[in-house]
């Protein structure tokens, strides 16, 4: 970690969550990484500049599983620059599988700290129903930030990472009555909810508020459901945690939703 890392600004960005395809952005300095690729290149590079970023900045990509709305713009991103991408070595060979190609040299099977220009990462393992999934804490060495989506469920791995965060990317993918009343068929609602699909609000909420005392600078709610949740939803079911636990102070965390339509704006943390 050198000293220009630590007076650097380090910020985040969403630059797109929801099943329609998944992508964000962390930066420190003149450097980035991505977080999934999900969306075309064109979008990424369009909706970066529009906060100040070119993507010749992008040093890295970090993969959290092999869904299609998580790696559907790999393989014409690291065509574009050349970058290394980290997975899990069960996420590649699906890759692999699904004749998704790309060069073997980029292709790094993550370690647990994968040290990137001013970045520290350490990934985690999550029980999504995608072999290998995977979460990432990273680090400038002096603020962090978690990306805990498509997790499936809060293991003891996973709540210890967004508790020593300083900023909280987590999904609250459902709301449960939309869901059960819904035209999912069953079986994709059992597996939505099943332990190894997602978070849904009452879940995510009730963690967070359970752990309010922690002082997160951000909570950014991500990965909405288009169909079976909305931003009101999210945000009665957080209130009423609130109240039952009958916390009328949450700090100084700001919390955020997450936009399946566009780039959020570039949060410094």
């Amino acid at each position: 970690m050198n000293l220009f890392s630590l007076l650097s600004d380090f910020v985040f960005c969403s630059i797109n969550s929801g099943s329609n395809g998944n992508c964000y952005f962390i930066g420190a300095g003149d450097c980035g990484i991505l977080v999934d690729v999900g969306i075309s290149v064109r979008t990424i590079k369009s909706r970066l500049k529009a906060i100040g970023y070119d993507l010749q900045c992008v040093k890295a990509v970090l993969l959290t599983h092999s869904h299609i709305d998580h790696v559907k713009g790999v393989p014409q991103l690291i065509k574009y620059c050349k970058v290394p991408v980290y997975a899990s070595e069960s996420c590649f060979s699906m890759l692999k599988e699904c004749n998704m190609t790309m060069d073997s040299d980029l292709c790094k099977v993550v370690t647990p700290v994968i040290n990137i220009d001013c970045f520290r990462i350490e990934p985690f393992y999550t029980e999504h129903d995608a072999p290998g999934s995977l979460g990432f804490f990273v680090s400038n060495g002096d603020k962090s930030i978690v990306i805990a989506t498509d997790v499936g469920t809060l293991t003891p791995a996973v709540k210890s990472f967004l508790k020593k965060a300083d900023n909280v990317v987590i999904e609250t993918n459902y709301d449960k009555e939309m869901l059960l009343n819904g035209k999912y068929p069953d079986m994709l609602k059992s597996r939505i909810m099943g332990g190894h699909g997602h978070l849904g609000n009452e879940e995510t909420c009730a963690f967070i508020i359970e752990n309010y005392k922690r002082r997160w600078d951000n909570v950014f709610f991500c990965h909405l459901s288009e169909n079976n949740n909305s931003p009101d939803k999210v945000m009665s079911c957080f209130h009423h945690c609130l109240n039952e636990k009958n916390i009328h102070d949450f700090g100084n965390t700001v919390v955020h939703l997450l936009s399946r339509y566009e780039a959020s704006p570039l949060f410094y943390l």
